[in-house]
């Protein structure tokens, strides 16, 4: 099914989809049962973000044409989300819900840092993870300091700075600075890597069976969008398989720590040098994942033209090879793990043709992602 980009709410007014996450029927043949839908007003104050849902009819998908919108920052799941809403908004008036996912979590942005919201007894797992993080990282990576936390939630600092994406989009950037941040990243990367044992710090390990799931979830997602004909589907579906038998007959590799969700809008340039944002998803494996994902959102933000003026759309596949080879000249993968690396970008661009195909101002965009074939570079 195709998801206007903008919306009415049955409580009234206009809305724009920014993100979607499509749950399925336990059935045969699978369907699309609800969509949950992340929207931004039309009028008003178009930095808060709205939880929405869209139940869906699958012999009558197009009936789903309005959101059932949830009241500003509450979520029956997160009971916690509207007391920490109220005591941000009395500190600083300002304060925003800039993320939620309905029924999973949610973000509140304020002078005194983030507040991230989640199902009660889910917070301590990602406290663990950030003191993980902090350990594994530290020494070369700024990391924002936790605050305060609780069962369902946990507050950390806010850091000066901007995101490797934002950077990108400064014109006033020239090529040599952009180069540079992306050369500071690889090498902060570079060095925080090495191997650890399989019960370093209790995380759990990301086998690359569990990458493929994720790969195939999300191809499924993509046979229901709709937009896809169901044979490119198949074929994608038979490439990641392969894609999964050529690194697994790499055989056995170090563990690192993994991100898992890397990418320009999770490293952040502050004064005191790059820092790393979000360790939700933290947990050990493949480095070579990491990159592979970078990587492929390079790419991604290339075919978005993110990176360039109205004018000049070239300009964003200029600075998209001038970042990569920055970032492979800063994290100077030795030839197998760039080998992997490569795999991985093309397994991690799979997945991304997926996610955005329930993306609506990027559905255009994401037809053309699963016709490409050359995918490490433009």
């Amino acid at each position: 099914m195709k998801l206007p980009e903008i919306m009415f709410a049955l409580s009234g007014g206009i809305w724009r989809l920014q993100r979607c996450w499509p749950s399925l029927v336990d059935s045969q043949p699978p369907a699309v049962k609800r969509i949950i839908v992340e929207a931004t007003p039309m009028h008003g104050d178009r930095s808060r973000r709205h939880a929405a849902l869209l139940s869906v009819n699958p012999l009558q998908p197009e009936e789903a044409l309005w959101l059932q919108l949830h009241p500003y920052g509450q979520d029956a799941a997160l009971p916690a989300l509207t007391e920490h809403l109220q005591h941000a908004l009395r500190d600083d008036p300002s304060a925003v819900v800039v993320a939620h996912r309905r029924g999973k979590r949610a973000v509140i942005r304020s002078v005194r840092g983030f507040v991230k919201v989640l199902r009660p007894g889910k917070a301590p797992t990602l406290v663990h993870r950030q003191a993980c993080a902090a350990r594994y990282y530290g020494g070369h990576a700024v990391l924002a300091a936790l605050l305060q936390h609780d069962d369902a939630a946990l507050i950390t600092a806010p850091l000066a700075g901007r995101t490797l994406a934002e950077l990108g989009n400064d014109p006033s950037l020239d090529d040599g600075g952009l180069a540079g941040c992306w050369f500071a990243f690889g090498s902060m990367m570079r060095r925080c890597q090495r191997e650890l044992p399989a019960d370093w710090c209790g995380l759990p390990q990301h086998r690359l069976e569990d990458e493929w799931r994720i790969v195939d979830d999300w191809l499924m997602r993509m046979m229901l969008s709709g937009q896809v004909p169901p044979e490119r589907v198949l074929v994608l579906h038979q490439r990641s398989q392969q894609l999964c038998g050529a690194l697994a007959g790499e055989g056995v590799v170090p563990l690192s720590l993994l991100h898992r969700d890397l990418h320009d809008k999770q490293v952040l340039f502050t004064p005191d040098g790059p820092a790393l944002l979000d360790f939700d998803t933290l947990a050990l494996g493949d480095a070579a994942l990491d990159l592979g994902n970078v990587l492929a959102h390079l790419r991604l933000r290339a075919y978005q033209h993110a990176w360039c003026s109205e004018l000049e759309p070239s300009l964003s596949f200029t600075r998209f090879r001038l970042a990569r080879q920055a970032l492979l000249n800063g994290w100077a993968p030795d030839e197998a793990s760039m080998a992997r690396a490569n795999l991985f970008t093309e397994l991690s661009w799979i997945r991304l043709a997926g996610v955005y195909q329930w993306r609506p101002a990027w559905q255009k965009m994401a037809k053309h992602m699963v016709q490409a074939d050359d995918h490490q570079g433009l």
